[in-house]
């Protein structure tokens, strides 16, 4: 059963240049009763401040979908694939990145 989650009442994280809101636990927001959806693990809305961004990290088994709502975010994986994804409804799989 889907549970109507307010906005608001999501759990949540600021580290200055990433404001994010978890719609699942996630990082210091742990929640046993909602720890995903079926295969869906993690679904964060996160607004990343212009000019910075995530360091290099790995993911392991798991497909990432971005999707714009304003702005533009680049993204790079460990092999040196590179990709821009542009607000307008983009919604861009990671495995696209090795494509480009």
């Amino acid at each position: 059963m889907i549970e109507l989650r307010p906005f608001a009442k999501l759990g949540s994280a600021d580290h200055g240049w990433l404001k994010a809101r978890h719609h699942f636990s996630f990082g210091s927001h742990y929640d046993t009763g909602n720890m995903g959806h079926g295969s869906l693990r993690v679904w964060n809305d996160d607004e990343i401040a212009p000019n910075s961004g995530f360091p290099a990290h790995p993911h392991a088994n798991m497909e990432i979908i971005t999707y714009v709502r304003e702005g533009a975010i680049t993204h790079q994986d460990s092999l040196g694939n590179k990709g821009r994804t542009e607000a307008a409804a983009c919604v861009t799989p990671n495995t696209i990145w090795s494509l480009v």
